[in-house]
């Protein structure tokens, strides 16, 4: 749902922003529980940046889930509904620079970005459900890399994965035709009933994200970190090269030599 921001609304957004642009913990408030985020902030500066905007201006209050897909990720920030609950999108900011550091591996939050366009990031986000950096998404390297800008905390990944075991559904007709409703996890929704039109209390809702603690500090110096998660190589792994059945092995070529030579050698002497 909607609300109109006042001008006063708007300041106050953007005063929050100025003292909070290096926050640490979020929390994603959901109809499925909620959930706490280490941001990256020393690492991905202006990608922490960039999503802190649209918390602080509210963007992703009364947003949804609109993508799942099994053993891979949750995908949001992209849109909300409207009251006959169709998609309507978020409104989007300038698209922010690529900053790939992290492993996509599970239980990281990473930018989504459009196909071939390694610097086109605005407001949505994916939370990886598995090792995504090693499978043959290969999301650490594809499109230059998913910036890696956060990780869930605690018990945090109980709510995502419960999200994640909701049957996908394909509505994208129903809510608007946008192309971006072909996988929406849906709960209680029969696909056969109300007319085959999902409505609002079977999407999956982030109620708001908010700062949780706002501390200038980096996930790493935390003492314990809750998950390890390595920088990606500095370059993919290449497979060495397989040996071409039309090229010849320099042992090859030295016999060859011999086997020519031989003949010569031996009339010289007589």
């Amino acid at each position: 749902m909607f609300k109109l921001t006042s001008i006063i609304g708007s300041t106050t957004g953007l005063l929050l922003f100025a003292l909070n642009s290096y926050a640490t913990t979020v929390q994603f408030q959901t109809s499925h529980g909620d959930f706490e985020v280490i941001l990256f902030d020393e690492q991905t500066p202006k990608t922490v940046e960039n999503f802190l905007q649209y918390v602080n201006e509210e963007a992703y209050e009364d947003s949804i889930v609109h993508r799942s897909a099994t053993n891979f990720v949750i995908q949001g920030g992209g849109f909300n509904l409207t009251d006959d609950a169709l998609f309507n999108p978020i409104n989007i900011h300038s698209q922010v620079e690529n900053e790939a550091y992290y492993s996509n591996v599970r239980a990281t939050i990473s930018m989504a970005k459009r196909s071939g366009l390694p610097n086109s990031a605005t407001s949505q986000w994916f939370i990886n459900l598995g090792n995504n950096s090693t499978n043959s998404a290969n999301l650490d390297y594809a499109n230059g890399g998913y910036t890696v800008f956060g990780q869930v905390i605690g018990n945090g990944m109980d709510v995502v994965d419960a999200i994640a075991a909701l049957p996908i559904h394909d509505v994208d007709d129903e809510t608007g035709g946008t192309g971006a409703a072909e996988s929406v996890p849906l709960q209680n929704f029969d696909p056969e009933g109300q007319e085959k039109k999902p409505l609002h209390d079977n999407f999956v809702i982030i109620y708001d994200v908010i700062i949780t603690d706002a501390a200038t500090n980096n996930a790493e110096q935390l003492e314990p970190q809750p998950l390890v998660i390595q920088p990606r190589a500095a370059t993919p792994t290449v497979p060495a090269p397989k040996k071409s059945g039309g090229s010849m092995s320099f042992s090859s070529i030295i016999g060859l030599l011999i086997l020519v030579s031989a003949p010569l050698l031996f009339r010289r002497r007589r």
